[in-house]
């Protein structure tokens, strides 16, 4: 008698039979009830390791592989065809990972990426990069229309700066746009727009207001704009949307103090004789390859306009110093080693320069709250620098410098009533930081100011139903009720409960809190999306150059403009 080939499902590829009633997931060891079926590890499989039945090569109970079915063999034709499902998926993939990874068109003209479609789908039909790029110009029109119908009557944040391309010397202004969406922190790049004038404040105004007509916002709409503080790009926020709404870069700020203290004479020539070494290392091959020996750090050369760098430099030279001066006395050169007390003098820089480089990082972040820390953050800098001991004359002499310098151009950080109001809506400082109980009072007067200007443009529906209802006269009172009317009760009700925690979201807290504080949470959520510095902005031309490289000298400033716009798009709202 033959021998009968039963069907066996294919989900014993990735079971293992434990007894008549379960079996265990080969993939994640789960046990799985089966009760003499395989729904449940179908529909485990389908859920949590994304793999479909319809995907896989039926099986027979020897193990031979079965033929699929015509209707199968059919389906997956007309998903890899040019309307198909899965094409479209691929095509969208494609246009997601040049834009997110700064890939070139023609990656898909590259022998190691053919190869790769043709692994994982062989069916699929490699595109051109003309028809890439094509398609990544459709993507940029679906999703602007998009983006601006979401942003529509949003509270945002505009950060704004100027960059210069060396290689196709071409100048630009970059825009993005901060903001928030089912309660999270979001982010766009607006603009990469080219400047063909000179950049006066009131031409880089015109292209600012261009760029927010092309995205339909409205200057009410815009909370507040942090550039650098560049005269002219100062001024063109200031002709555009007013002086109260512009704010300057704190992480610019910070910039300049760590600068101004990092060239004073008495420390200027060490730095100096610091560089000189790097530099040494960098262009000497026999002195780089004894320190590779030595050690598994670099040294780090400086960069003039970014005092971090010069940070990170004297961080990393005194983590190898010992390695440094042994090469440096057993080979030939002429660089002047450093003495003790000079060694001395970098580590009181560097300690005195720690919390402004701290301060930096936290405030160039754009995933969440920043302008509410601006206050809290040169409280706690001055506080750290007050407490280091300054046990030398050039310790003691930076100190006082850096303190002073603070005191010139964040002593009235205070008075900013944008980032007053975005702290003391912030749930984990409100009033904590606060130095000046003036500069306090006044951002609460100006947060009920708000409120009252608010209140005014609500308009209460008219009342609907039948005139004659014996309720009608309840329903006009009702019209003219707000028990949320008196500001200053739900103020210092708001200032009464406990900060939150540091690690707390203020926006989700804000969210859990709305229904207590109707009229505050409208403000914060004005406020607490406002950007603490301009360094997004700053970002977006960090890309950039990484995409005008060599290969790419021709892209057009437009089509540059639609790949940064799509490369700050998360990919959870890119398809």
């Amino acid at each position: 008698m033959p021998k009968i080939t039963t069907k066996t499902s294919f989900c014993w590829k990735h079971f293992a039979k434990i007894d008549g009633n379960s079996a265990k997931c080969n993939i994640c060891g789960k046990t799985i009830k089966t009760a003499g079926n395989t729904t449940n590890m179908k529909d485990h499989l389908r859920n949590v390791h994304k793999i479909r039945e319809e995907d896989q090569t039926p099986v027979s109970n020897s193990g031979t592989p079965r033929q699929a079915s015509i209707a199968a063999s059919f389906q997956n034709i007309t998903d890899f065809g040019g309307e198909g499902q899965k094409t479209k998926k691929i095509n969208d993939a494609i246009v997601y990972m040049i834009a997110k990874d700064i890939q070139p068109f023609s990656i898909v003209e590259n022998a190691g990426f053919i190869y790769l479609m043709n692994t994982v789908a062989p069916r699929y039909e490699i595109p051109s990069r003309y028809k890439v790029t094509k398609w990544l110009d459709e993507k940029y029109s679906q999703m602007k229309d998009l983006w601006r119908t979401r942003l529509t009557g949003k509270s945002i944040s505009l950060t704004m700066d100027i960059w210069s391309d060396q290689m196709s010397m071409r100048s630009y202004l970059g825009i993005t746009a901060h903001f928030l969406l089912e309660q999270e922190m979001s982010s766009l790049t607006i603009g990469a727009m080219q400047l063909s004038e000179r950049h006066t404040g009131p031409y880089l105004s015109e292209m600012l207001e261009i760029c927010c007509s092309d995205w339909n916002i409205d200057k009410k709409q815009v909370t507040a704009i942090v550039t650098d503080n560049g005269t002219n790009i100062k001024k063109a926020a200031e002709i555009t949307f007013g002086p109260k709404i512009h704010l300057p870069c704190f992480a610019h700020t910070i910039n300049l103090i760590a600068r101004s203290a990092i060239q004073r004479e008495s420390v200027n020539g060490c730095i100096a004789k610091t560089k000189s070494i790097v530099a040494f290392f960098n262009h000497s091959g026999v002195a780089s390859d004894h320190l590779r020996k030595a050690t598994d750090k670099v040294l780090i050369q400086d960069v003039p306009t970014r005092w971090n760098s010069t940070y990170y430099m004297i961080e990393r030279f005194l983590e190898v110093k010992t390695q440094v001066n042994d090469i440096l006395l057993s080979i030939p050169n002429d660089q002047m080693l450093l003495t003790g007390k000079e060694f001395e003098l970098l580590n009181n820089v560097l300690t005195m320069l720690r919390p402004l480089e701290e301060a930096t990082k936290i405030v160039s972040g754009d995933k969440y709250c920043t302008a509410s820390t601006v206050i809290p953050i040169v409280s706690i800098i001055k506080d750290k620098l007050e407490k280091l001991s300054d046990n030398t004359q050039e310790a003691k002499d930076m100190k006082e410098f850096l303190l002073l310098e603070i005191e010139r151009r964040m002593g009235s950080i205070e008075q900013v009533s944008i980032l007053a109001m975005a702290t003391l809506l912030d749930t984990r400082f409100k009033k904590l930081h606060f130095k000046d109980p003036v500069a306090c009072a006044n951002a609460l007067m100006k947060i009920k100011s708000m409120f009252k200007e608010n209140e005014s443009k609500e308009v209460i529906p008219p009342t609907t139903g039948n005139s004659d209802s014996f309720w009608n006269h309840h329903h006009q009172l009702a019209q003219c009720h707000n028990p949320n009317v008196d500001m200053d009760v739900e103020i210092s009700s708001y200032l009464r409960i406990p900060l939150t925690s540091f690690e707390s979201n203020p926006i989700t807290v804000w969210e859990s809190m709305k229904c207590t504080y109707p009229n505050l949470y409208k403000i914060a959520m004005q406020f607490l999306p406002v950007m603490g510095s301009s360094v997004p902005s700053e970002r977006v031309f960090s890309a950039a150059s990484n995409i005008l490289c060599r290969k790419r000298n021709r892209m057009t400033p437009e089509r540059l403009s639609r790949i940064l716009l799509l490369q700050s798009i998360d990919k959870k709202y890119f398809f």
